[in-house]
């Protein structure tokens, strides 16, 4: 069941990314160049310290219903970001499955391990006042579907994800608000 949801994931991150194309293509960049990352990121977004163990991680995951969790250090700095991919991708096989031992070895593991050693440390960030355009590249580029806003500082103040984009961008085409 979770391969299933990680190759959803990653379908629909190229979907998505696909129809952001699609309007953007059709002539409609000029409603994207002026607008900034601070109108679309959802703000002060849950992070976790570096030594957060990861059952901790999975159950904010859960509660919440994000994707996407910044990593911070001591002093609040970001370090990295763990998505909901990268946790699936570390429980064992044979949770696919439903089996007993795979629960098992997962909890294990998901108590022995904290988020500094699952996030992406080479990490893009971008500014409150960058453009939305910027992220759409960046998103466009390396194939991943959530960016951290930092501060002057590095602390994190926002996170945009390609869901904020295709829900302007599909806001914009005169659909419905589908902003979460």
């Amino acid at each position: 069941r979770r391969s299933s949801l990680v190759v959803r994931n990653i379908i629909s991150s190229y979907y998505i990314t696909q129809y952001f194309c699609i309007i953007i293509s059709d002539g409609n960049m000029n409603d994207f160049k002026n607008m900034l990352v601070r109108e679309v990121m959802a703000r002060n977004p849950i992070c976790v310290s570096h030594d957060t163990l990861l059952n901790e991680v999975r159950d904010i995951f859960s509660k919440h219903a994000i994707h996407h969790i910044p990593v911070v250090d001591d002093s609040k700095m970001l370090v990295g970001i763990i998505s909901w991919t990268d946790m699936n991708l570390i429980f064992e096989w044979s949770t696919k499955f439903n089996i007993d031992s795979g629960k098992t070895s997962n909890e294990k593991l998901l108590k022995s391990m904290t988020a500094i050693d699952i996030c992406t440390k080479d990490i893009f960030t971008v500014r409150a006042l960058d453009s939305v355009l910027k992220c759409f590249e960046l998103f466009k580029m390396n194939k991943f579907k959530g960016l951290p806003v930092v501060n002057e500082e590095g602390h994190v103040i926002g996170i945009i994800t390609t869901l904020d984009l295709l829900s302007i961008a599909y806001e914009d085409q005169g659909g419905i608000n589908i902003r979460i």
